[in-house]
This record gives C-alpha cells, sequence and structure tokens, in this order.
C-alpha cells in the first residue's frame, strides 16, 4: 500500500454527530485529510467528544478544528 501524504481540507457542518460524523471518519479513513473542521451548533461537549474520537484516526500532521456558529444558507430576493 502506498503511503501518500494527506493534503486535504475537510469542512463539515454538522459533523459532531450523526450522519455528519460518519462522513468526517469516510474522510479520515481515505488518508487525503489534513485538516478536518468541524462545526456544531451548540454542543461543546459532543464537538469534543467527536475531536477525541476522530484524533486518534488522523495522521500525526493532521488536525481538526472545532467551530461554533450557526451555518446556514440564506436566499435573498
Amino acid at each position: 500500500m502506498e503511503n501518500k501524504e494527506a493534503n486535504g481540507i475537510a469542512i463539515i457542518t454538522g459533523g459532531t454527530s450523526g450522519i455528519a460524523l460518519g462522513a468526517a471518519k469516510e474522510l479520515i479513513g481515505n488518508g487525503d485529510i489534513q485538516a478536518l473542521i468541524l462545526c456544531y451548533l451548540s454542543d461543546l461537549e459532543g464537538a469534543l467528544a467527536a475531536k477525541t474520537e476522530l484524533i486518534p484516526m488522523m495522521k500525526p500532521e493532521s488536525e481538526i478544528v472545532l467551530i461554533q456558529g450557526n451555518i446556514k444558507w440564506v436566499v435573498t430576493r
């Protein structure tokens, strides 16, 4: 198996639970992610738990960043 360098960045909204956390695990699993940005709304404890769960899955030089906030698509006319 080829040992490739991780160089991608992923931003996942709602990435600290459910389907989005599963997507984060999938992205990490393919080895391409250098930095993972997980956005969460209000559950800091859940976000920290997700980060703790994901860190061992990532390469040592990779990083996980948590961002708290409400990101939504707004359409104006």
